[in-house]
């Protein structure tokens, strides 16, 4: 839905201003092509012999793993490798020495979030995506210490409609064993509608977005770690740590705005 249909819906007029007509294929495209994008979809769907149909059939390739974790049989035939975030852009770097053949592609938020600054009155808490992913987000709701809105089927958008009701995102995840890089989806959306993020100082996209500094990082240790964070946030509404963070998220809107990502983009395959 985000890496295929909406970022080539994004970017067709600006392909096009460069000299490339878009499209998007399920399967395995029937012509050739300049360029292959592909997404983690297709190589979940089709695997590595998938993956050489579609190198042999363009001149340059480009594999978008998003939080998979990477298969070194796939970024060898790809002539280029896409981050989708900031951790995986400094391991294919960094840890693969992949610079030669890595760009930045930041993963968007839904463009069909409505626009919209979150409620300034008083302290809202949510935490909006899948419940599984969240940490002890089903007993907190149930308390309600914070709101849970679940989101996970991308063809269901009722929830989009609540966003702006909260001015601070729950961003306290449960790792899982296959967790790759997790791109910062989540802190996005909470910047674009002028919120900020309660995250754990072990997450290291929160940390390269935010920097050490920001004042809603927490060490999480335990269920008390976690209400201990909730309601420092909550006393700290309106303060000065609260404008400072705002300010962390500012950086976030413009560095992740739609009109960035396409620019990326662009420059990934050019």
């Amino acid at each position: 839905m985000l890496r295929a249909l909406q970022l080539e819906y994004a970017a067709r007029e600006p392909l096009k201003s460069v000299g490339f007509k878009s499209a998007v294929w399920k399967g395995i495209p029937a012509d050739r092509m300049d360029v292959a994008f592909v997404t983690k979809s297709f190589m979940l769907d089709h695997g590595i012999e998938g993956l050489r149909k579609v190198a042999r059939g363009t001149d340059l390739l480009l594999i978008d793993p998003v939080d998979s974790k990477l298969d070194g049989n796939m970024v060898d035939i790809a002539d280029r490798v896409v981050a989708s975030s900031l951790s995986q852009a400094r391991y294919l770097r960094e840890r693969l020495g992949l610079g030669h053949k890595s760009y930045l592609v930041p993963h968007h938020v839904d463009m069909r979030l409505p626009g919209g600054t979150c409620r300034q009155d008083k302290f809202s808490l949510a935490y909006i995506g899948a419940p599984g992913n969240g940490l002890l987000v089903r007993s907190l709701a149930r308390e309600r210490v914070l709101d849970l809105i679940p989101a996970q089927n991308p063809r269901q958008t009722g929830w989009m409609a609540r966003v702006s009701d909260y001015n601070c995102h729950y961003l306290l995840r449960r790792r899982r064993t296959y967790d790759g890089f997790k791109p910062f989806t989540k802190g996005y959306m909470a910047a674009r509608h002028g919120a900020v993020v309660i995250a754990s100082r072990s997450d290291a996209e929160a940390i390269l977005h935010l920097g050490p500094d920001y004042p809603f990082l927490f060490d999480i240790g335990s269920e008390a770690d976690i209400r201990a964070a909730i309601g420092k946030a909550s006393d700290s509404f309106n303060s000065e740590p609260w404008s400072f963070a705002l300010k962390k998220m500012e950086n976030i809107k413009k560095l992740f705005s739609i009109e960035n990502v396409i620019s990326c983009f662009v420059r990934a395959i050019s």
